[in-house]
């Protein structure tokens, strides 16, 4: 390559890390950052302006999703359940057939 191509080249690179990472004042930055308040605000804010019938979607939407989680909590914890009833019950065969087998010699 070319010494100028190779200047070029550095040179568009200067010029796109100089647009993907602009200089950053302290003060952009503090009022730029998210907090959970004002995203709850925003949302409050949105939902708000929707119309009547977009926010009955929304809270549709939002007991739904809400009800998922719960059933997909309800069946680990039943899961969980299971496989300790599952353990004890398997301990306890084990035990007797462990003891039984002793209790033969």
């Amino acid at each position: 390559m070319n010494p100028q191509d190779d200047q070029e080249l550095e040179r568009r690179l200067r010029q796109l890390e100089s647009e993907v990472n602009p200089p950053s004042n302290s003060s952009v930055s503090h009022s730029r950052k998210s907090t959970p308040t004002n995203s709850l605000g925003a949302f409050w804010k949105w939902y708000g302006e929707l119309s009547r019938s977009g926010q009955m979607i929304v809270i549709a939407i939002g007991v739904l999703g809400g009800l998922a989680i719960v059933s997909a909590v309800l069946r680990l914890v039943m899961f969980t359940i299971q496989l300790a009833f599952l353990a004890g019950l398997l301990y306890i065969i084990y035990r007797l057939f462990f003891n039984s087998r002793r209790s033969g010699r």
